[in-house]
């Protein structure tokens, strides 16, 4: 049977933009906007330009396979650049899907704002312009 609910999955790049634009996650999930950039799920920046955000992404989806990319967006929502590589797949398995309340800290060389993925067990780390991309756990205070 498929797994029902949904999990939280945080996702984290390092990228500078341009002031005023900011960085977004869009995927095939309607958690992250069924690839309408205009619902895509925005990150939030932080020092070293480390972005970082998360979804509730339908733990079918997440067991599934969940197709994603970075984008680079304007104030009024339009997208200025597509992360440059093919779709990016990561699948989360049903043991990362549990509920447990987790600071987030990621074993990962990029460090998430403060808060900015609370409850979240596992993140996505992606470096936007290389092909480096995959899970990081994050783990309990």
């Amino acid at each position: 049977a498929a797994p029902s609910g949904t999990v939280p999955i945080g996702f984290l790049t390092r990228r500078r933009v341009q002031y005023g634009l900011e960085l977004a996650v869009v995927g095939e999930s309607d958690a992250l906007g069924a690839w309408d950039p205009s619902l895509a799920v925005p990150l939030r920046w932080s020092a070293g330009d480390v972005w970082a955000g998360k979804a509730e992404v339908p733990a079918a989806d997440a067991a599934a396979g969940l197709a994603y990319k970075l984008i680079v967006r304007a104030p009024g929502g339009a997208v200025v650049q597509w992360q440059p590589s093919d779709n990016r797949v990561v699948e989360v398995a049903a043991a990362a899907v549990d509920k447990a309340p987790r600071r987030p800290v990621p074993a990962a060389v990029l460090e998430a704002p403060q808060g900015a993925l609370a409850g979240v067990a596992v993140a996505v780390e992606d470096e936007f312009d290389g092909e480096r991309h995959g899970l990081v756990r994050c783990v309990a205070e």
